[in-house]
């Protein structure tokens, strides 16, 4: 990871959790304990949460054994 100059710029990605009438915006973020809110003019880049990974499918069929 690249190190953190005084003055560059820097995004975090985080949960949409809440969206004000004034145009402030309240976000998860993860590793923090509470949410921060900020205006939405301060977000460069507002998409879809990505889609959860689907279960791995077996690689030969499962059959019951008796006993």
């Amino acid at each position: 990871m690249k190190k953190a100059i005084k003055g560059e710029m820097a995004s975090i990605r985080g949960k949409v959790a809440r969206v004000w009438e004034d145009g402030r915006v309240t976000l998860h973020v993860p590793g923090l304990d509470y949410p921060i809110t900020i205006h939405e003019r301060h977000l460069l880049d507002i998409g879809p949460a990505p889609k959860p990974p689907k279960p791995p499918k077996p690689k030969w069929p499962r059959r019951d054994v008796p006993d």
